[in-house]
């Protein structure tokens, strides 16, 4: 089945400001942390940053609020994506819950 795609338009939409800095200084942190880029869930590693993802527990929908760079889990796409799939979008999967999703062989 063919489908037409491509066609572009203009959206209208409300951003939420993240400071890019907090990001990598929490990578930076994990890899001292573990000698190298590890998703603190699965325990996956690799020496490329671009590999995962600084996770806000507190999501930032909630509103303004002042974030440190060890308030956020660095997590591979696969359990970022998990963490966000609830039914409330403002309580993610907590941490500890991941890390057994992860032991129980992501099922």
């Amino acid at each position: 089945m063919a489908k037409e795609e491509g066609r572009r338009y203009w959206k209208l939409q409300q951003l939420t400001e993240r400071d890019a800095s907090l990001g990598k200084k929490a990578k930076r942190l994990n890899a001292l942390r573990h000698g190298t880029f590890t998703c603190e869930a699965c325990g996956f590693a690799n020496a490329d940053a671009t590999m995962f993802d600084a996770h806000h527990p507190t999501p930032l929908m909630i509103g303004i609020r002042t974030t440190i760079a060890e308030h956020l889990d660095i997590l591979c796409p696969t359990c970022h994506r998990t963490a966000h799939r609830t039914p409330d979008r403002l309580k993610p999967v907590p941490l500890h819950e991941l890390k057994r999703w992860c032991a129980d062989g992501r099922r």
